[in-house]
């Protein structure tokens, strides 16, 4: 089972990935090192209470903070879907994309295309089960 796979992720995350509707807003809530940080607190003006944050890991400040749970959403779409034919080569041919445009631009641009290119494959995947746009670049976001 899945759960049995990845044990460290919640089970409506996981539930999330596998019906495509997780958004890359939240990627964070795959990458294992948030579970190794010592929680940050902010204060809310709304509620007047301190509340929990993972601010620091939803902004996405490095290419590795996109990487590492995009690995993560990968070995989970690969295990729910273990006979789809080239899934993981359209993955990785992504993951290779990315990181190359993380070498050539300014990391903003970068992660603005990101976020934009994984929603739009993640509701392509979720109206009709088509992972093959992973494998090539959006030139209409770039």
């Amino acid at each position: 089972s899945l759960r049995r796979l990845f044990p460290d992720i919640e089970p409506a995350t996981i539930t999330a990935v596998i019906n495509h509707t997780l958004r890359a807003r939240d990627l964070y809530l795959l990458d294992s090192r948030v579970r190794n940080v010592e929680p940050t607190y902010i204060f809310n003006g709304f509620t007047s209470s301190f509340e929990e944050s993972t601010l620091v890991f939803r902004e996405y400040l490095t290419v590795d903070t996109i990487i590492f749970p995009l690995h993560t959403y990968f070995a989970i779409v690969l295990a729910h879907n273990p006979d789809a034919h080239g899934l993981a080569a359209y993955f990785f041919a992504h993951l290779t994309h990315l990181q190359t445009l993380a070498a050539e631009f300014k990391w903003d641009a970068v992660r603005q295309y990101h976020t934009l290119f994984f929603n739009r494959r993640s509701r392509e995947m979720e109206a009709n089960g088509d992972y093959s746009a992973w494998s090539r670049p959006d030139i209409q976001l770039l």
